[in-house]
């Protein structure tokens, strides 16, 4: 009778893991930011500073670099090995950030149509390869992954990505989003084995614009390896996994994207408080004009800050900023 009981409760414990799991972790990832930070920091946003306090932190001039000296930026270093310090998003103000900007923003560059017909063509690739399409469970992210592995290779080198090198760039975005979602330990050895082979691909030749001069080859090879084949290839396959799961809620929306390129076209906010079940026409609760752009917030700060409105999730920060110039870098072809 134990036994049976005890079988009954691990079953329910098991079957229950979705629903109260995640938020545990995410709970327990907040406590150890603010036990890194210590005693002097204050967590934002939290009960004592909202969420608008916080979008006006964010977006104050003031608010830039990495915070040198910070116990939490120095975490995320750990996390971010190797070449945190040549990554993008925690360079302090300076020369050699606006070079590494400059080599970002000439390797985005790319007419809108070449970009959709990339992605098209990377995601028939990989989704279309024998096995992938057998049905069963599978998490969304880790299905998409691969598609931008293969973006982001040809975007920089100008070539097939073969699956020898897509392995790699997923074994690497993999290890570095589930360390620093606390998910997993660190595994340098799938991190330095891609960090190889950038450095024999630039000695190659193989980069199609020029890299910052000022760093070393492999501090070239690790520019690339952070912002491209672990920060995009991540959150370009977070973001588009989230807006599959809206998607879902919605199979006559489904249809339209399929059969409406206009209605492809556009781009919906969807409020954050709105759930799945919110909305009776397209996503929830979003009007069709709307668009699935990232609203802006502020007040009299001098630079916008960009949010995606998810329902029960807000995209922002560097996610939210790599998306809006993704998008502009895009387009930039249809706008002239």
């Amino acid at each position: 009778m134990l036994g049976s009981l005890a079988l009954v409760g691990a079953g329910l414990v098991v079957a229950s893991l979705p629903y109260w799991l995640p938020p545990a972790v995410v709970a327990l990832r907040v406590r150890i930011f603010a036990r890194v930070n210590g005693a002097g920091t204050v967590t934002v946003p939290s009960r004592h500073v909202g969420v608008e306090q916080f979008r006006r932190l964010y977006g104050h001039p003031a608010a830039d670099g990495r915070s040198r000296g910070a116990a939490l930026s120095d975490l995320f270093w750990y996390w971010l090995s190797p070449g945190p310090h040549v990554h993008q998003e925690h360079l302090e103000p300076g020369e050699r950030y606006e070079q590494v900007a400059h080599a970002t923003r000439n390797l985005l560059r790319m007419p809108r149509a070449a970009a959709e017909e990339l992605t098209t063509r990377c995601a028939e690739l990989v989704l279309d390869a024998p096995g992938v399409r057998e049905g069963g469970l599978v998490r969304l992210r880790d299905l998409l992954m691969p598609v931008w592995a293969d973006f982001y290779y040809r975007l920089v080198f100008d070539e097939a990505c073969p699956p020898y090198a897509r392995r790699l760039i997923v074994a690497n975005a993999t290890d570095v989003a589930s360390a620093l979602k606390c998910c997993g330990l660190r595994h340098m050895d799938r991190r330095d084995r891609l960090t190889r082979f950038l450095v024999d691909k630039i000695r190659a030749g193989d980069v199609v614009p020029n890299l910052p001069d000022d760093l070393t080859v492999r501090e070239q090879a690790l520019y690339l390896q952070g912002v491209f084949f672990n920060t995009a290839v991540v959150q370009s396959s977070e973001a588009m996994a989230h807006l599959l799961m809206v998607a879902a809620h919605h199979p006559d929306t489904q249809q339209r994207l399929l059969d409406d390129e206009a209605y492809r076209e556009e781009r919906w906010d969807i409020p954050a408080e709105l759930g799945p079940e919110a909305g009776d026409d397209g996503f929830p609760g979003a009007p069709e004009e709307t668009a699935l752009a990232p609203s802006t917030s502020g007040g009299n700060i001098d630079r916008a800050i960009h949010f995606f409105e998810l329902p029960g999730e807000t995209v922002w920060g560097a996610t939210a900023r790599i998306l809006v110039e993704l998008l502009e870098h895009l387009t930039e072809s249809r706008q002239n």
